[in-house]
């Protein structure tokens, strides 16, 4: 039996069921103190204006990703609604306060498959979903390098592009692998559960995609980027007013300190990686306590959205069933 059917099988107990939502709320928790036990306060700011705009671009965002997840699981023939499919979503997220980074991708799993959808499917959605966030983060980041008047200390400019051109050598690299072996491995491909064969099934489904679909799902991601980046340079300035035109360096650094925390699965969303990324590329613009200050509440503002997207679909699913009798 692997990891994941034993996982799947454990949860399937009301006493685990209980314990996995006590670790959940736990590890929110701990989230949450790692803020008041930091030495950089949350007060001081002079503009909440700001921060009261930054709200509801932060729950934009997070709402154009769960429609991204809904468009790819039409696209994948999955038959759900966009309530249940954005509820199935914003509920796994809660899982990535975990240290570990991938427990989301095990509870959407699992909760899918309660609710008619393959794990297989699920697992090619998740791949696809998190492939598309990815690349879109990394074509953010390179273009506004390039383009914006970004101002990065050059060890950690270096250091972003070097790990996106680590991350697309292993991807070309598993390709080619993968494509090698692809004679010898065609009986067992389908059956296999390893990274090479998701990743290669998820490709595979995406070229089957239709362009006007796959064009929508690329510009959510896309837009989603945007204006998470617009809601952390809002938050900034909270504390600093920084000209406008300087919003074209938040954009892509904020994406480059996602990506690069995202890829450190040690510590729950990245914590203290992505600060770094901010520490080594904005000081020139505005002070490091800012900078520090700015990405707690940013990861304060998410975490409350994320807890509100999650209530509302509960809510509305509860409403739903009630109506209908179940």
């Amino acid at each position: 039996m692997n990891f994941f059917n034993l996982f799947k099988k454990l949860t399937k107990e009301p006493l685990v069921r209980l314990l996995v939502t006590i670790i959940i709320l736990l590890s929110i928790f701990l989230y949450i103190r790692s803020f008041e036990q930091s030495s950089i306060p949350l007060e001081g700011f002079q503009n909440s204006q700001a921060i009261l705009t930054a709200v509801p671009i932060v729950i934009l965002s997070l709402s154009l990703h769960g429609t991204s997840w809904f468009l790819i699981l039409k696209a994948l023939g999955v038959s759900t609604s966009f309530i249940e499919s954005n509820y199935l979503y914003f509920t796994s997220l809660l899982a990535r306060y975990i240290p570990g980074n991938l427990w989301h991708i095990g509870f959407r799993t699992i909760m899918g498959q309660e609710r008619g959808i393959n794990s297989d499917i699920s697992m090619l959605g998740i791949t696809l979903e998190l492939g598309f966030t990815v690349v879109t983060g990394a074509v953010i980041t390179i273009t506004g390098a390039i383009t914006s008047k970004i101002i990065i200390q050059q060890k950690f400019f270096n250091l972003i592009l070097w790990i996106l051109a680590l991350g697309l050598t292993i991807g070309l690299a598993v390709a080619v692998f993968a494509k090698l072996r692809e004679d010898k491995m065609s009986i067992q491909i389908e059956k296999s559960t390893s990274l090479i064969s998701i990743v290669k099934q998820a490709l595979n489904r995406l070229r089957k995609f239709p362009k006007g679909l796959l064009i929508a799902i690329i510009l959510l991601f896309l837009t989603a980027w945007i204006f998470q980046g617009l809601a952390f340079f809002l938050i900034v300035n909270a504390w600093k007013t920084v000209p406008e035109s300087f919003l074209l360096v938040f954009i892509p650094v904020y994406a480059a300190g996602w990506l690069i925390g995202f890829l450190n699965p040690l510590t729950p969303s990245g914590i203290g990686t992505r600060e770094a990324i901010f520490l080594g590329t904005l000081p020139s613009l505005i002070s490091p306590t800012v900078v520090l200050s700015s990405s707690m509440l940013m990861r304060l503002t998410g975490l409350i959205a994320e807890l509100a997207l999650t209530t509302v679909y509960w809510i509305i699913l509860r409403v739903s069933k009630k109506q209908k009798g179940y």
